[in-house]
């Protein structure tokens, strides 16, 4: 497993001089998401709040309205990426994704 891993590679640099022989703690576990769909800004939509990167949204949660009134709902349980609110009209706004299993 990754931790195992990364436990080798620092024995293996103490054991050349390279850190000390201290015994170091793994990284805390990687969230794994891959992304589903990106949207654009368009004019006049809002964000359906100030969400923040990696932000959980359940499914038929709404990520943004629209100025035709039509929402954004997560088609699934995900996570919001990247979310700019500051975005302008035909920019990337934000990106939605879910959840992985951890690569082999």
């Amino acid at each position: 497993d990754a931790d195992s891993g990364y436990r080798g590679m620092l024995q293996a640099l103490a054991h050349v001089g390279m850190l000390d022989a201290q015994p170091h703690q793994a990284p805390a576990r990687q969230r794994w998401v891959r992304m589903r769909t990106g949207y654009r800004r368009e004019e006049g939509a809002v964000l359906a709040k100030p969400w923040k990167h990696f932000d959980p949204v359940a499914k038929g949660e709404v990520m943004a309205k629209l100025a035709n009134g039509d929402i954004l709902c997560a088609p699934e349980d995900g996570f919001i990426i990247l979310p700019k609110e500051t975005a302008v009209t035909g920019e990337d706004w934000f990106f939605f994704g879910v959840g992985t299993a951890l690569p082999a």
